[in-house]
């Protein structure tokens, strides 16, 4: 089982918020604490759980990226640089290929993943199916 904060805060002997503001607000943290709590996640081996932390805010920030096709090299260049300057804000990319057809099923997937933002790069409108709702997703797409 892997270590959680209260296993980090136990073992450091602060409290859960305290292993919070270490990480997010340094500031916060004494610096004798800062030395308990980065001994604890060394010897637990501790990583904080970027998807529950997103979870909890409400934001995924993580995009969806659907191609018709990634191994064409205009795609290619296209998904590098969306990653590229998404990884320089502190997002992750889910990258689709429709293999030129199923749109619907790409759409689909990311909304299930709760991706917060969606880029659609297909040749031709696919208007249709923004509103269409999708099995197991929050709302519709």
């Amino acid at each position: 089982m892997r270590p959680r904060v209260v296993d980090v805060a136990a073992l450091a002997g602060v409290s859960p918020s305290s292993i919070s503001n270490y990480f997010h607000r340094p500031n916060l943290v004494s610096a004798e604490a800062a030395t308990r709590i980065r001994a604890a996640i060394e010897e637990l081996g501790y990583v904080p759980n970027e998807s529950a932390r997103r979870l909890r805010s409400g934001n995924s920030k993580t995009m969806a990226l659907m191609l018709l096709d990634a191994w064409i090299p205009f795609y290619a260049e296209l998904s590098r640089g969306v990653e590229d300057v998404a990884d320089a804000n502190g997002w992750a990319v889910l990258f689709s290929n429709t293999g030129r057809n199923d749109y619907r099923n790409a759409i689909c997937v990311c909304s299930r993943r709760r991706a917060s933002a969606a880029f659609l790069w297909f040749r031709r409108a696919i208007s249709t199916l923004s509103f269409a709702r999708c099995e197991g997703a929050a709302s519709p797409v």
